[in-house]
């Protein structure tokens, strides 16, 4: 899973809150806290002060309610009033006269009591922000989660609290006014986007598992408005408050700067903001479903397509299961991390099995998305995975590599129509399907508006079957030949499914098996013959037979013929489809056609030398035309794995290692954003193997020396502890060695040792001064302009 480290994470009994000070620990199952800052596009910087949704100290009992409040005559106005202090307490200031909010029953309670006395109260819209009571209570208890067992509002000596709960107030609030869960407020919104969200820092266990019967109930309450917010993929979140805001792709404000890198689907938001899940159920060695689990399966089931609908942002071509996956090495890498000293230490034990039971909950969650029945189903039998995951237009290739290598006797085995896994991604649309396990309610399908409004929707998919196709005939060829419960081979449900003659994956299995092709009517589908002409002589020998069955009647007279007809290439209209290898060349190129293009064409070398080069183009301009870095982080969250790839699957080609090596480069300044790890992805041991197996090669070591040192930079002493556990001293001293006449190679080689040398708290191995020192001494006699400064740095740190 990449390499032994990938987050600084102390190993204190329990990581910190992000500010150094330790959480504390409420009473019963429900007072652990889910930790580490999430890393959804609305996570704001732990030392933002007053703000109440980063503020951990921050409870309700802290607001204080003015006597004014009280005096307002309508019940409406008074109730919005009532949650407007509380969800912006410096809106009315503090102090002076009044009341405080002491504890839950005071918020809830009071919201209770006046719906119970005057239903039309929840019918109260706020005549600025369109926003209705219930907008408020849902943003009120995603600031302040709830937690049954938290002393602080009720729960002590292990019992819970017995009052007016959240879940009450909801529920008060959407029987008051049936229609109150599908309004929309002057964003956009329904109220149930403002809890959509599991960042806070206040959450438990017991927290999110509230929330997600908050979310349950508003649903429930209004079901089509739910499931039109479901479907949308432009929902923008404000960086600070979490509070929803409109994407500039629907907005006249090209002012509001980068809104469109953030602007994605709730599905995809609600995933961003979960923090790492180490719910582990009591009584159990191996872990279970954790509360974020239920979280996300609540908010997926009612629309299941949107798991493949990927963002609005043109740069941002990252996906649920994408993002899951990515989260998931990074978990599993961790808990396999090593520590200096005695590594079966309590903490150190401990430190592990929290990271295994989160990686274990982070795989619950792709289970679920890609069957959302799967809870539903009498056994685990019932779901083959790779089924479910090849049928997907947007589940990440390397996933589905993932899934693969880890189910292969699930290529051989056929699901309730028959098909094997190749059937079903050959039958596969655009659209999700029946055999993915991806079903509606009810059975009815329903296409994501998302989908039919976004230009962009589908690009990334250009060459995605074509991956897939491949990468299940490499495990199971004789698949092609098979048929399914409906008599029909893989071939014919690819042409069928209209998919694209080589980006479909169609020309891969035809070269598996061409007999297939004789089943296929292929006079119906002219695209197919037209590629059929080109690639093979497969058309000109049906027509030669077709020929020879009538020749005696073409002999007898042919005087109206016009020259022939339409035989022959001249009649046969070109298929139009993009060739990889000149697609990546455009300086127009897409990145989501560049990355799709190179997964499936991971074997041809040229693909991937210019698709490192592509990538490099479009960070360079990402870079030069936004200096806040949020699109090369966009960029990162499939280029790095996809440049990754490049480099393992050509090893011995030093342009491509040269090109992705400077892709990565650029890209470094993404490390630990979204999950995005040099370390898990083998990013950072990929580049120190570039170094060692092209050792003579001054530009490879000069790009490779480079990186490091961004990555160094970018990652901290965490980095620099995993670039040293893969050799990455050897491999800088080798250059420094190899390549004493190339000043930039010494200049760059220096520049990563003093990087990599520079965090007294990284866990480094002593280095040597009877090696490193003469290269050092040379480097900077040599060359004192561009290694003099580095080099002295360098020497005061080495050992005796």
């Amino acid at each position: 899973m990449g390499c032994t480290q990938s987050k600084d994470m102390p190993l204190n009994a329990h990581p910190t809150d992000g500010v150094g000070k330790a959480r504390t620990k409420g009473k019963g199952r429900g007072g652990r806290k889910i930790v580490t800052v999430p890393t959804s596009p609305m996570s704001t910087d732990s030392n933002s002060g007053g703000n109440p949704n980063t503020n951990p100290s921050f409870s309700l009992r802290r607001v204080h309610i003015p006597k004014e409040i009280s005096k307002i005559s309508d019940p409406g106005e008074r109730l919005q009033e009532l949650l407007d202090v509380v969800n912006n307490k410096q809106k009315h200031g503090q102090g002076g006269s009044g009341s405080d909010i002491d504890d839950h029953v005071l918020l809830w309670g009071r919201i209770i009591k006046i719906c119970d006395k005057y239903p039309m109260a929840a019918s109260y819209v706020d005549a600025n922000t369109r926003d209705t009571p219930l907008h408020l209570a849902c943003r009120i208890l995603a600031k302040y989660p709830f937690d049954s067992m938290d002393v602080n509002i009720g729960g002590n000596g292990g019992e819970p609290y017995a009052g007016p709960t959240p879940l009450d107030a909801l529920r008060i609030l959407t029987r008051s006014d049936p229609e109150i869960a599908g309004r929309v407020n002057r964003k956009g919104y329904i109220a149930v986007h403002e809890i959509i969200r599991a960042n806070s820092p206040l959450h438990t266990d017991e927290s999110i598992l509230h929330q997600t019967e908050a979310i349950n109930l508003l649903l429930a309450a209004d079901y089509e408005a739910s499931l039109e917010y479901l479907s949308r993929n432009d929902v923008c979140f404000d960086n600070k408050t979490g509070s929803g805001r409109t994407s500039a792709s629907n907005s006249n404000n090209n002012s509001m700067k980068n809104d469109g890198a953030d602007a994605c689907t709730p599905l995809y938001h609600a995933v961003s903001s979960l923090p790492d899940d180490f719910f582990t159920p009591q009584g159990k060695s191996s872990p279970g479903p954790g509360p974020t689990v239920k979280f996300i399966s609540a908010i997926h089931f009612p629309n299941p397509q949107m798991v493949s609908i990927p963002n609005v942002a043109a740069t941002n071509h990252d996906s649920p299961l994408a993002l899951l996956y990515r989260r998931f090495s990074r978990q599993f890498d961790t808990s396999e991390q090593f520590f200096p000293g005695d590594n079966s230490l309590p903490a150190v034990t401990s430190h592990r099995n929290q990271f295994k039971a989160a990686a274990m909950n982070t795989w619950k969650i792709i289970l679920a998305l890609l069957d959302p029945l799967l809870d539903k189903k009498k056994s685990v039998s019932d779901f083959y995975m790779v089924h479910a995951a090849v049928g997907m237009d947007g589940c990440p290739p390397d996933l589905l590599r993932y899934i693969i290598e880890t189910r292969p006797e699930e290529v051989r085995q056929t699901n309730d129509r028959g098909r094997l896994p190749l059937h079903v991604a050959a039958a596969a649309c655009g659209d999700n399907n029946a055999d993915a396990g991806l079903i509606a309610n009810n059975g009815v399908r329903r296409k994501a508006t998302a989908m039919a409004t976004s230009s962009d929707a589908t690009s990334y998919s250009r060459y995605h079957f074509k991956f897939v196709i491949d990468e299940l005939l490499y495990a199971y060829p004789e698949a092609c030949a098979e048929k399914d419960a409906d008599n029909m081979l893989p071939l014919q449900l690819a042409v069928e499914s209209e998919k694209a003659w080589i980006g479909g994956g169609t020309k891969s299995m035809y070269d598996v098996y061409p007999d297939a092709m004789g089943r296929v009517e292929v006079e119906e589908f002219p695209r197919i013959k037209s590629a059929l002409s080109f690639s093979t002589n497969f058309v000109e020998e049906r027509e030669a037979e077709a020929e020879a069955e009538s020749e005696s009647e073409n002999a007898s007279g042919n005087s109206n013929s016009n020259g022939g007809g339409n035989n022959g290439k001249n009649s046969i209209v070109k298929e139009e489809h993009y060739d990889a290898i000149m697609m990546v060349q455009k300086p127009d190129a897409n990145l989501g056609d560049v990355i799709s293009a190179m997964w499936a064409n991971e074997e041809d070398g040229g693909v991937q030398m210019l698709g490192c080069v592509a990538i490099s183009r479009m960070a360079m301009q990402a870079h030069a035309n936004d200096r806040s870095g949020d699109l090369v982080r966009a960029m990162a969250l499939t280029a790095v794995t996809t440049v990754v790839n490049a480099m393992k699957n050509h090893p011995n080609e030093p342009a491509v290692q040269e090109k992705a090596c400077g892709a990565l480069r650029l890209l470094a300044s993404a490390d630990n954003y979204r999950d995005v790890s040099f370390a898990a992805s083998g990013a950072a041991a990929s580049i120190v193997a570039a170094m060692q197996a092209h050792v003579s090669d001054a530009i490879v070591q000069q790009e490779a020396c480079t990186a490091l040192c961004q990555i160094i930079k970018h990652g901290g002493p965490d980095r620099a502890t995993v670039i040293a556990s893969v050799s990455g001293f050897t491999a800088l001293q080798n250059a420094l060695g190899a390549h004493p006449d190339a000043a930039i190679v010494q200049k760059e080689a220096c520049l990563a040792l003093d990087a990599l040398t520079s965090f007294p708290d990284a866990n480094l191995p002593d280095l040597p001064g009877s090696q490193t020192g003469p290269l050092l001494e040379a480097a900077r006699q040599r060359y004192p302009f561009e290694c003099q400064e580095p080099a002295n740095r360098i020497l005061a740190r080495l050992s005796p």
